[in-house]
């Protein structure tokens, strides 16, 4: 663990001081979603992340060379994006589809099964089954880059779903690989302490590995104990998810095409509340309000934790989190 530890901080330290030295993979750009907040134009922060977790993770937790070559697929996409080469975002979401039906099919690692006979007898039909998947991948890979626009709302979420998962195959002896998960939880509490002060960013690359590799150890994880609800994991993953489907829903209402980025999103409300509020150096607005999203999560996660079986409950608690967040987030936008 310590082995762990002092690695991933040491090639944080590598890494940045080449980055920046070379001024490659450095987020720069005016249409940077950190720069579009702070407006802090001449920070050099290196969007290096995903190649953290990627190398890190390999390095200590090694999978398998389809695992490697899927994973190290998506990371170039999202640092192609980063780099501006590849901007178009239908020619993104059809590269993600082609990566995620491939690794789906080869592993075989997907749901069929929502609880539901109805929903069940449709995914009986493997293509469908593979369609609903790949659906629910592309929410979840898009949505965690949509949050990705203050300091630690990723890093913080993603480490609190690894908690939760930890904790419940203790607790109540479920499968679940706990070398790879602390392992991960190493990595991302690294980077959550660099991206805490502003000094590290995933970037796209590392917004689209991070949720790419939840999504099959939340499905794996299912799979592996059937006393879990499908639900637990739809709970679990709802807020990069439904942010996605709200803003595509919102722009569509507005007649706004789902491609033109806008400052409407619930961190962009929530940053402008809290600057209004308190008026101190935007950075830290920034990292704040990241935390605010991350705790409120964990919390939430820690309340429906032992109801990880609870399907009513479960579906009941994602609805009344969903009008809460319509809620606020309506409340926010008169107050912006």
């Amino acid at each position: 663990m310590l082995l762990e530890i002092f690695s991933t901080i040491f090639l944080i330290f590598v890494l940045n001081f080449l980055l920046i030295k070379k001024n490659f993979l450095i987020d720069l750009r005016k249409k940077s979603k950190h720069k579009q907040l702070t407006g802090s134009i001449n920070k050099k922060v290196p969007l290096a992340g995903g190649i953290i977790i990627l190398l890190i993770l390999n390095f200590f937790n090694f999978q398998n060379f389809f695992f490697l070559f899927i994973t190290l697929s998506i990371l170039i996409l999202g640092i192609l994006s980063d780099l501006d080469i590849l901007t178009s975002p239908k020619k993104r979401i059809l590269i993600q589809s082609i990566i995620i039906i491939i690794y789906l099919i080869y592993s075989g690692i997907y749901f069929d099964d929502l609880r539901l006979a109805p929903l069940n007898a449709f995914l009986d039909y493997y293509p469908i089954a593979i369609g609903f998947n790949l659906f629910c991948i592309l929410i979840l890979l898009n949505g965690t880059n949509l949050i990705d626009g203050v300091n630690n709302s990723v890093v913080g979420y993603f480490l609190s779903v690894s908690l939760i998962l930890l904790i419940l195959s203790i607790k109540y002896n479920l499968n679940l690989n706990t070398d790879f998960i602390s392992t991960i939880m190493v990595i991302l509490s690294a980077i959550y302490l660099f991206n805490f002060f502003g000094k590290l960013y995933l970037g796209d690359g590392g917004s689209y590995l991070i949720s790419f590799i939840f999504s099959f150890i939340l499905i794996k994880f299912y799979i592996d104990n059937p006393s879990v609800s499908p639900y637990f994991i739809m709970c679990l993953l709802w807020y990069p998810a439904f942010e996605n489907l709200f803003s595509i829903i919102r722009k569509k209402i507005n007649q706004i095409s789902f491609e033109t980025p806008d400052k409407k999103h619930f961190h962009h409300f929530l940053f402008n509340f809290i600057g209004l509020k308190i008026r101190i150096n935007k950075e830290i607005v920034n990292t704040i309000s990241g935390n605010v999203i991350a705790i409120y999560n964990l919390i939430y996660f820690f309340i429906i934790k032992d109801y990880y079986f609870f399907t009513l409950g479960l579906v009941l608690s994602c609805i009344i989190n969903i009008s809460l967040y319509i809620s606020v987030y309506f409340f926010l936008s008169k107050k912006n």
